[in-house]
């Protein structure tokens, strides 16, 4: 499978070692740090992003 086209995916999900996983080695993208970002990032090839993150923290705002 190739990903073409992706800027910037996000998520926030009770599931995250299983969202990493899936996105590692099922997809076949790579994580890549950047310093002071909490979320798992991936790069989608294009120099697209996925992000993986924990949910949102009581309190903050929820987006659909």
């Amino acid at each position: 499978m190739e990903i073409r086209g992706i800027g910037f995916v996000g998520s926030h999900t009770d599931a995250h070692e299983e969202m990493r996983a899936f996105l590692r080695d099922v997809l076949g993208l790579r994580p890549v740090t950047v310093d002071g970002v909490g979320a798992t990032l991936f790069e989608a090839g294009n120099g697209g992003v996925f992000a993986v993150a924990q949910p949102y923290e009581d309190g903050a705002a929820e987006r659909t």
